[in-house]
């Protein structure tokens, strides 16, 4: 549930993800997107930025992005489960391009 992938629908793309986890659930403050390497989301502003009804982070940048522009988005997010260890924090990276 990752949006936008591919090419944007605009030049002001809402940049959106669902983040869950279906057995221990998800730790809301370890939340945080980084889009082209700023953090965009994080503890600091997670009330604003993510529903836990439906575990969407939901981000829209403060301008527009340039046409034809690309960007890189991340999200990282870790489970209440001490185990397995390594599997406790996830992460995720996709691409999108401005139309």
């Amino acid at each position: 549930d990752k949006s936008p992938i591919g090419i944007a629908g605009s030049q002001l793309p809402v940049i959106g993800v669902r983040v869950f986890d279906n057995q221990s659930g998800i730790v809301p403050s370890s939340i945080r997107m980084i889009v082209d390497g700023a953090i965009v989301v994080d503890a600091s502003n997670l009330a604003d930025a993510y529903d836990p009804s439906d575990g969407t982070v939901l981000f829209t940048p403060p301008a527009s992005y340039d046409s034809g522009s690309n960007h890189t988005v991340q999200i990282t997010a870790s489970h209440f489960a001490a185990n397995p260890p390594g599997a406790v924090t996830s992460v995720d990276t996709w691409n999108f391009t401005v139309p």
